[in-house]
């Protein structure tokens, strides 16, 4: 499913596991990612927990309804360095019209590197 969507595509994202509000993607580290100074973009971070929630949103419901990101909030809290992260994501409230999660980033030694606070709206409500 992340191969066929360029948006997703692009990064690698794998996902690890998903169920009951929750998922886990895999980041590989990509050269192309590095800021100067050899450090992660953190796009990278954000991309990662956005691709996240929306898993664990369609293992929720499937398919659809169809949702679009309306706010994510980040805190970059320690820089990846040549590494794979993953990124843990949970639905927090499903509301008819609004779904708010979280999602936190990791580096390979299991270090938080970045927090994120999400807004999706349901675009068929």
């Amino acid at each position: 499913m992340l191969d066929a969507n360029e948006f997703t595509s692009a990064y690698g994202f794998q996902i690890i596991t998903v169920g009951d509000g929750e998922a886990t993607i895999r980041v590989p580290f990509l050269k192309r990612w590095e800021r100067p100074g050899g450090i992660l973009s953190g796009g990278v971070y954000m991309n990662a927990a956005d691709c996240a929630l929306w898993v664990a949103i369609l293992g929720t419901h499937g398919r659809g309804p169809t949702t679009v990101t309306t706010e994510l909030n980040t805190a970059f809290i320690a820089a990846a360095r040549e590494e794979d992260i993953t990124c843990n994501a949970r639905i927090l409230r499903n509301g008819r019209r609004l779904i708010y999660g979280v999602a936190d980033c990791f580096g390979a030694d299991g270090r938080l590197l970045s927090h994120h606070m999400l807004t999706y709206a349901r675009a068929d409500a």
